[in-house]
């Protein structure tokens, strides 16, 4: 067995690249269903996952002369395997993950392999990414150093052709000796409401879906949606919203409310109020908030908020009131960020 240090390893790494198809990668994967998706663990649901296991390249600390530690080139038996996260409009991401099957037994380094789809005997290139901030960013590159095992990659490629919702073939490409390491298929998605419980029902609420609804066949009234993370509570978040509509005669009438909440949360359920007494430019401070009921907002994907609302009892004249329910449509967004 030889030893290198870590720049003769990228050397070795350029050089064996060639045997993998270059390609073009972007992030062609809703973002918004992935968001407070834990990597790092299973999902709960009975979703399946296709996968294999084969010889990959891998760094061992070896420790040489005196106290320097150098590095170990040689080769691990890892797995891998693929599921989907059910996202809205009938789409899923993939998540890739990888793992040292011997990691419990002595320390390694995995180094990432090349990942290529076949689909009606078309080869499309894939790159693994990782969810920072809202955005997909590449991590997982081909010929790079990752941990023994990482449970979520999502897999996105530029490929137009290339249908993620459509069976495929994975081939996953050893980076040092130009040679598969495994291949597995991966069945079409066909959601059922036992296998893909998220596919169904409301969206999981998260900062995506913040922005201005409205009804086209009404325009003037709308509601605003903020959503955000509440300051100094990490994993806390809130929604916001400003209801613009009109009392019964016809004035304009606002009613507020939020709620905060952690987690993915499908339906939000808030107590709301409204105030009166203000005028125009601060002329003159508005009273204080009075109750006016409850407002609930889900998400059918990222164009359509359903509202349901209910007034309480005994409202001052003049003051709208009455339950019901509303689907409005998405008018704005966030500037730079794509939804499904």
């Amino acid at each position: 067995m030889k030893y290198y240090t870590l720049p003769c390893i990228s050397l070795l790494l350029s050089m064996a690249a060639g045997g993998v198809p270059a390609g073009i990668y972007g992030p062609n994967v809703p973002a918004a269903c992935l968001v407070g998706v834990d990597e790092y663990s299973q999902p709960s649901s009975p979703a399946p996952s296709w996968g294999a296991g084969g010889q990959l390249a891998a760094l061992y600390p070896y420790a040489s002369s005196g106290s320097s530690v150098s590095t170990q080139l040689g080769e691990r038996t890892a797995g891998y395997s693929v599921r989907r996260i059910a996202c809205g409009n009938g789409a899923a991401a993939l998540l890739f993950s990888i793992s040292d099957i011997a990691r419990y037994t002595s320390p390694a380094n995995l180094i990432f392999p090349g990942l290529r789809a076949v689909q009606d005997g078309r080869t499309s290139v894939l790159q693994a990414k990782t969810l920072v901030h809202g955005d997909l960013v590449p991590v997982g590159e081909y010929g790079t150093i990752v941990a023994p095992f990482f449970n979520g990659f999502v897999l996105t490629s530029e490929d137009p052709v290339f249908d993620a919702n459509r069976a495929f073939q994975v081939i996953v490409d050893d980076p040092l000796r130009a040679r598969q390491s495994a291949t597995f298929a991966v069945a079409a998605y066909q959601p059922t409401p036992e296998t893909y419980p998220d596919a169904f029902g409301p969206r999981p609420v998260n900062g995506r879906y913040a922005g201005n609804f409205f009804d086209p066949a009404k325009p003037g009234e709308g509601i605003v949606v903020e959503i955000g993370d509440v300051t100094g509570r990490p994993g806390i978040h809130f929604l916001q919203f400003a209801w613009h509509s009109f009392d019964n005669d016809g004035a304009p009438f606002w009613i507020s409310g939020g709620t905060s909440f952690e987690g993915r949360p499908r339906h939000l359920h808030m107590t709301s109020a409204y105030r009166s007494g203000g005028r125009f430019g601060g002329a003159r401070a508005a009273d204080a908030q009075s109750p006016w009921g409850t407002v609930d907002i889900e998400f059918n994907d990222c164009h359509t908020a359903v509202i349901e609302y209910a007034a309480i009892d005994g409202l001052p004249p003049g003051i709208p009131a009455g339950f019901g329910r509303l689907q409005w449509q998405r008018l704005t967004g966030i500037s730079g960020y794509e939804c499904d």
